[in-house]
């Protein structure tokens, strides 16, 4: 058998599918971070009980950050209080929020994501304007924003 073989390839969210050769050798080369990673094509996430199970092409990630829930019992002070970090992905086609252990890991792989200065390509502030339009209307305008702001990018003198 040829090439690298998974017994368990991780599932697709997002728009792009990456093919099973790639998303093997990127998969095994991901930074682990907790129950996700971070690959140079992709970001890994956990389902409930599997690690790396689901994966995000990078070029369908369209935010990525930190969310911090209290336990119930830092609300009504009976229980233990503790804090719950997860990190919350939103992609083309939805959002996957992953649940983690330790806030540092989180962290970590945000730093990481930084540092490698992967690319977000299409970002959105919700304004007055905007806050009731329709997501497809949204992403037209974003793209149209974002091809705009390339191209004369491109032809600017340096």
């Amino acid at each position: 058998m040829g090439g690298t073989a998974m017994i368990f390839a991780p599932a697709r969210l997002g728009s792009v599918t990456l093919d099973n050769e790639t998303l093997a050798a990127d998969k095994k080369g991901c930074r682990r971070f907790g129950p996700c990673g971070v690959g140079e094509k992709a970001l890994y996430l956990n389902s409930f009980f599997i690690d790396r199970h689901y994966y995000v092409a990078l070029s369908s990630v369209r935010r990525v950050f930190k969310r911090v829930a209290m336990s119930k019992g830092g609300f009504t002070g009976k229980g233990a209080f503790g804090s719950i970090p997860y990190l919350v992905v939103e992609y083309d086609g939805g959002e996957k929020q992953c649940n983690f252990k330790h806030e540092e890991d989180v962290d970590t792989l945000l730093d990481l994501m930084k540092q490698a200065q992967v690319t977000i390509p299409l970002k959105a502030v919700v304004t007055p304007s905007n806050r009731n339009w329709v997501f497809g209307d949204l992403l037209a305008h974003l793209q149209e924003e974002h091809t705009a702001f390339t191209a004369a990018k491109e032809n600017q003198p340096v």
